[in-house]
Parts: structure tokens; sequence; C-alpha cells
């Protein structure tokens, strides 16, 4: 990259969480292997951060490569509303195979913010559809789930870059995040307030939201695992579908295939982030949670004649380009 190529980055060309008015220098990448980028001047960076966790397999890895090389030759894209074809059968089909039992099936989203707003209104259609609509749900504070705007009404409303938003975004309730950490000894009470807010507003409640054992946005806080059992214990005693954002937990990370695995419980239903194939979010898999086979024609496709399609699955879908791989 020449000197003109950044001066017009930086007065053209506006960067995610960056400053307008000061802006940072942007490091000019040429190039990138496993788990290092090279800069234009030939210096080697360590990317620790992994291109914000998509990167799980280090960049340029010859099997993700081919796979991607051999699809774009045989089609790189098409609409998936009304139309099917073999990369996504075999992605989905090793998906629910990965996934523990109850996950049976597979939603693609375009990014991780869209994969939460998907999951929000499925959880509001799916009270909708019982005839009991509620609004409100329940995210724990220093979480992050994406910077569209039902994402970010799930976010730290106040110590989060979207604070800036308030009295814009729909309103939630918000709890005290886990104190206990991921190797600490579990200290009796420390979901009490998660307890006392769903006994107090499990009448309105649609779902509580988390990002199970690491919140990720406030640097990598792993919290304990038995608060996600608790959590999911007291989300079925009122009834309450529970939505695990595992964006920057699932596939591994967390030495599980995926974080909830740690607390003992399986989630069923789930919509999935198909620009970041290592990325999920779960919905709740109890009968209370309405996420199961008897159900789901009755909840999601009775009001068909209304929406043409499940309201909370409406989203535009495209062709995984290294599904094969």
């Amino acid at each position: 990259m020449q000197a003109d190529d950044l001066a017009f980055d930086r007065r053209h060309i506006w960067h995610p969480y960056t400053s307008m008015t000061r802006p940072l220098p942007a490091y000019p990448v040429v190039a990138a292997d496993g788990c290092e980028l090279t800069l234009s001047n030939g210096l080697r960076l360590v990317d620790g951060m992994s291109s914000w966790w998509a990167a799980i397999h280090g960049y340029n890895h010859p099997v993700i490569n081919q796979a991607m090389n051999e699809q774009i030759g045989r089609m790189s894209h098409v609409m998936f509303g009304g139309i099917t074809h073999p990369p996504a059968v075999a992605l989905c089909r090793r998906l629910v195979a990965l996934t523990p039992a109850g996950l049976e099936c597979v939603f693609l989203a375009d990014s991780g913010s869209v994969a939460v707003e998907v999951a929000i209104k499925m959880a509001l259609q799916y009270w909708q559809a019982r005839g009991e609509p509620r609004r409100e749900l329940l995210a724990l504070r220093q979480g992050y789930h994406g910077d569209t705007f039902g994402a970010m009404s799930v976010c730290d409303p106040d110590n989060s870059m979207h604070s800036l938003y308030q009295g814009y975004l729909p309103p939630h309730r918000f709890v005290e995040a886990p104190r206990r950490r991921f190797d600490d000894t579990w200290l009796e009470g420390d979901d009490a307030p998660l307890a006392t807010l769903l006994a107090a507003h499990h009448r309105t409640l649609a779902s509580v939201i988390l990002e199970p054992i690491v919140q990720g946005a406030v640097g990598m806080r792993f919290y304990h695992p038995e608060y996600l059992r608790r959590a999911r214990a007291l989300c079925d005693r009122y009834g309450i579908l529970l939505i695990a954002d595992e964006i920057a937990t699932g596939f591994g990370r967390t030495g599980e295939w995926f974080a909830c695995n740690r607390a003992g419980y399986s989630l069923c239903g789930q919509s999935l982030d198909r620009r970041r194939p290592v990325s999920r979010r779960h919905a709740d898999p109890s009968p209370r949670g309405g996420y199961y086979q008897r159900e789901r024609r009755r909840l999601f496709h009775a009001r068909a004649d209304v929406y043409g399609q499940s309201a909370g699955l409406r989203r535009r879908q495209r062709q995984p380009v290294a599904a094969g791989g």
C-alpha cells in the first residue's frame, strides 16, 4: 500500500469503533497466514483478536482455501428463500451432528448481530403465538450482543459503547453480572439477583439472554459454570425462554464444543451466524420454552396467512461460500 492509499483511507473510509475526528492510524495489512498479519513494510504482527474471534483456524488455511475455491467455481451465491443446495445441506447436516441432543434445526444468518435479532424475534413471536404478548427481555450487565438496534438493546445500557442510544432502544431489564470467576469456589447466592428479578417479572419476560461462561467485550470475563446451571433451572421454573449467545464461545473456544456444555445442559432451537461459521445463537429447549416438535407448527406456522413465514425467521439468507469444507 502506498502513502496515498493510506491518506485516502483516513479521509474517506470509516472504520468500526473509530473516532471520526481523531482516528487512530490503520495498520496496512497486505497478507495473513496462520495467526500472523503481514504489513506493507514487511513487519509481522500476531493477531491476538483472531479477526474478532472469527478466524478460529487461522488465516490462509489450505483446507478452507480449497473449499472456498471449489465452491466459488460452481456457485458463489443464491438466495435461500424457497431454494436449497448441496453445500447448505452438507453444512447443516454437520452442525446438527456436532450439537448436543435436542438441537435439530439450523437457521442461517449473515452476522452475529443478525443472529441475535433472529433469536429475539423468535422469542417475541413465540409468546405472541401463544396469545401472551411479551416485549421485555432480561440480560446481564457487562454483556455484549451486537451493534444492530435489537442487539444493542440487550447490551449493558450504562457501561458500553451503546449508552449513547438510550431512549431510542427498546427498554429491557438488566441484572448484575455473575461475580464468581470461572475457577473460583462457587459462592451460594451469586445467582440471587437473577432469581429475584425472575420471581418479580417472569410474567412479562419473553426471554433471558446471556453469553455463556465468557463476557467477551468487557475483557474476556470468565464466570462460574454454576451460574449457567442456576440460570437454566430458573428459566425452567418460570417457563422463560433462554437465549445463549455463543458467537464468541462456540466451537471449542472454551475447551468444550459449546460453552453451555460446561453447565451440563443442552439448548434446543438455534440461529447460526453464516458469515462466521464458528458462531451461533441458541434458544431454549424445554417444553415450556416451546422449541419442540409438537408445538413448532402451531406456534411458528399458524400465522403464515399473515406473515407468509415465521416473522422471527424472515431474513435474507445467502449461499455459504465455503460450506463444503
